[in-house]
Formats: structure tokens, C-alpha cells, sequence
């Protein structure tokens, strides 16, 4: 399976999660001049920037360890270029799905807010 492939089946597992715990879809791989916001989501009056990490194994190590700091530093860029293109103010998180898909069992790790 190719790394788009993968991508796009851990992000339908973590939106089909987000759905399941009352988050609104407002919109999927958002592109910015800084790279991509996998999924923005809102509940309540908050807008949640979640990035998507899926494993199969842990080959390349544990989907948190990919979160590495330029990864963090990119999609602090991304969110903001998104909320200055909406000219509004947004009371927002970034937020972190870890999925993993190992030996027929499927574990979700949720970070609500990765700056906490």
C-alpha cells in the first residue's frame, strides 16, 4: 500500500473516531504553504487542527515519536495561515490521533492538545 493510501485510511479511522465522540468535519487536508492539516474538526465552539499518525508496526516507531519538532513547527505555520485566511478569531487546539492497526486489533491514543 502505498504512503497516500495509508494516509487516507488512517484519516477516515480518525474521522470516523472524531464522529463517534461529537466532532463536526469542517473540512480534510487542508494545504498551506507549510505543509497540511490532516483534519479540522469543531466541537462546541472549538476548532480542533488534529494530525493523523497510522501504524501498522512499529518498524518506524510509535505515531507520537513521528510528531517531531519541525513536524510541530510546520503545523503552528499551518494553523495560523489558516486562521488569518478566515479572518476571524478561533478559539482552537492542536490536536494529535495516533492510530494503530496491529494484528487485527485497532488502538486510537488521543491528545486533545499537543501544547499542553
Amino acid at each position: 500500500m502505498n504512503k497516500r493510501l495509508v494516509g487516507n485510511k488512517g484519516e477516515a479511522i480518525a474521522i470516523k473516531w472524531l464522529l463517534e465522540h461529537q466532532f463536526e468535519m469542517i473540512t480534510q487536508n487542508y494545504y498551506t504553504p507549510y505543509g497540511e492539516i490532516d483534519i479540522i474538526a469543531k466541537k462546541e465552539a472549538v476548532f480542533y487542527f488534529v494530525e493523523v499518525k497510522y501504524r501498522r508496526n512499529l518498524n518506524y516507531g510509535s505515531a507520537r515519536e513521528a510528531l517531531t519538532r519541525q513536524k510541530i513547527s510546520h503545523l503552528k505555520k499551518s494553523v495560523l495561515h489558516y486562521i488569518t485566511s478566515q479572518s476571524v478569531y478561533l478559539d482552537y487546539k492542536v490536536s494529535f490521533i495516533g492510530i494503530y492497526d496491529m494484528n487485527g486489533r485497532l488502538d486510537i491514543e488521543w491528545l486533545e492538545n499537543i501544547f499542553e
